[in-house]
């Protein structure tokens, strides 16, 4: 009765036919129609529907990649550099949807780069040892991927820049999703590169996980 009482506003919306006050029970007010009835009736026609749309097939594909050591770099890059790629089949879904994340490791191992600043240097003019930061490698890389498929290759989205000074033996995370929802008939191929890059000191090294989800978008 308590469900029932919470829940009496739902009477104002019911039909109640007359002829069910005939079931009434003898300890029950007759002048009412059947609460429970009415309550059961109510609460199937307020039952919301489900808009969801159905639900398709989806694939999903990992790959772990790496670049470097990589040398000091003051000029612009002559080529790019790879760091990663992955290949997933879409043939075989309706037309997917495919999302690229990206996530990296960015470590300088100073002592393995054989750096121009080396722990071993001669004291600063005007005393006081090693400096240090000598170790320090200020970086910035520009991240782009790439999709072949067919033969053709282009771009997809937009680029994505690390910037940041590291000190010796320390590592930072970088991390980028690219959504592409571009059609292709067959075997697609995402590959990150760096596009562009400043490294005051050689030896960076990038280790990457990538992974590519691929989802069917039913109309």
């Amino acid at each position: 009765m308590k469900m029932i009482d919470e829940n009496k506003n739902y009477l104002h919306d019911c039909d109640c036919d007359e002829h069910e006050r005939k079931h009434c029970h003898d300890d029950f007010d007759c002048r009412r129609p059947n609460r429970k009835h009415c309550f059961e009736e109510c609460f199937i026609v307020k039952r919301p529907c489900s808009c969801a749309p159905t639900p398709g097939k989806a694939l999903l594909r990992c790959s772990t990649g790496s670049a470097g050591p990589l040398p000091e770099i003051d000029t612009l890059l002559p080529n790019p550099i790879p760091v990663g790629s992955i290949t997933i089949d879409t043939r075989e879904l309706c037309n997917p949807t495919v999302l690229l994340n990206f996530n990296a490791i960015i470590t300088n191992p100073s002592k393995c780069g054989g750096g121009r600043h080396h722990k071993d240097a001669a004291p600063a003019p005007g005393g006081g040892g090693h400096d240090q930061h000598e170790q320090d490698i200020e970086a910035t890389l520009t991240f782009t991927v790439f999709k072949c498929c067919d033969g053709c290759t282009q771009p997809v989205g937009e680029s994505f820049t690390f910037s940041a000074t590291l000190d010796e033996l320390s590592s930072q995370s970088f991390s980028f999703q690219v959504c592409d929802c571009s059609n292709c008939c067959g075997c697609e191929t995402y590959t990150v590169q760096i596009t562009n890059a400043t490294l005051t000191s050689p030896g960076l090294i990038v280790r990457a996980q990538i992974s590519a989800l691929a989802v069917e978008n039913i109309c």
